[in-house]
């Protein structure tokens, strides 16, 4: 988790100063619910191993996030600012949503928000324009340990949030992930993100 905290640093750098929009590709909308049964912590990680990045794209606030493709089920949400997707085999679940900040938040003032909800912080950081935190939680199935990663980013009168949800047997292949989502999100106009 050490690398992700050199990589996220470097990465805000290089958001602030650049954007880029990606295309959308295969995005669907449907609902299913999230299966009780667990695999193994082996299991898990050779079916997150293999996976390839699609892209979401929000037509209400016109922001555009990679997610892996193993994530099979994506609902949006009624008011069309985000949505969650989550995979049925293992309980991984990804929420991204946007909002107007009217409010001029700060990333230090998401943090100090976030830590007022959390508890079991693992890692955090914050600069003025975004932030991160890692918070643990027991509470899958099995009893096992879920990290919790929410990062936030301010772009203009924008805030983009995600919140990711995954066994912590799975960090190491995580902090790629959340590099690949930290570094390529990015806003444009609502009719570029639907292009």
């Amino acid at each position: 988790m050490k690398k992700v905290i050199a990589i996220l640093a470097a990465s805000l750098v290089l958001l602030t100063s650049c954007v880029i929009v990606k295309p959308v590709v295969n995005q669907t909308s449907s609902e299913s619910s999230l299966a009780t049964e667990s695999i193994s912590s082996s299991e898990q990680s050779e079916v997150t191993a293999d996976f390839d990045y699609k892209t979401y794209a929000n037509a209400r606030y016109g922001f555009t996030v990679p997610y892996p493709d193993y994530f099979t089920s994506i609902t949006e949400s009624d008011n069309g600012d985000g949505a969650t997707l989550s995979r049925s085999d293992t309980g991984e679940e990804l929420k991204v949503w946007g909002a107007y900040n009217i409010d001029n938040l700060t990333g230090k003032a998401m943090l100090e928000e976030a830590k007022t909800r959390v508890s079991q912080i693992v890692m955090e950081d914050a600069q003025d324009d975004s932030f991160y935190i890692l918070y643990q939680s027991g509470n899958d199935n099995e009893g096992g340990t879920i990290n919790f990663f929410e990062y936030g980013l301010v772009k203009n009168d924008m805030v983009v949030r995600f919140l990711f949800r995954y066994p912590v047997e799975l960090e190491e292949q995580y902090d790629d992930i959340i590099k690949q989502m930290t570094t390529e999100l990015s806003f444009g106009t609502s009719e570029t993100a639907k292009s």
